[in-house]
């Protein structure tokens, strides 16, 4: 994978979606989340973002790394209050699809 400047990664610690600075040190790479947040993280650890996928999108998909990360990922969303956005959505999903 390459992890030229601009290209947008996921951190499968946390799911977390960012973008490479172009900088590097041995095997991790320099990843912004925000303005205020930039890490080194192992590109083992990262995964390539084709598309911003949001939170339903990955639910969809089911692609979580097991039940403790799904937690993690509905903890942070809830308390960022994103959560609330979703369950609706989700639910008329549920609704428009059995029908």
């Amino acid at each position: 994978m390459n992890f030229e400047k601009g290209t947008p990664v996921r951190w499968l610690y946390d799911n977390r979606q960012g973008e490479c600075t172009g900088r590097s040190a041995g095997n991790r790479v320099e990843v912004r989340f925000d303005a205020s947040e930039v890490k080194y993280i192992s590109k083992d650890d990262l995964e390539s973002v084709e598309t911003n996928e949001s939170m339903e999108d990955r639910f969809l998909k089911g692609a979580f790394q097991g039940i403790e990360d799904f937690r993690r990922v509905i903890n942070r969303y809830r308390l960022s209050g994103e959560l609330t956005d979703i369950i609706p959505r989700r639910n008329s999903f549920l609704i428009n699809s059995s029908q």
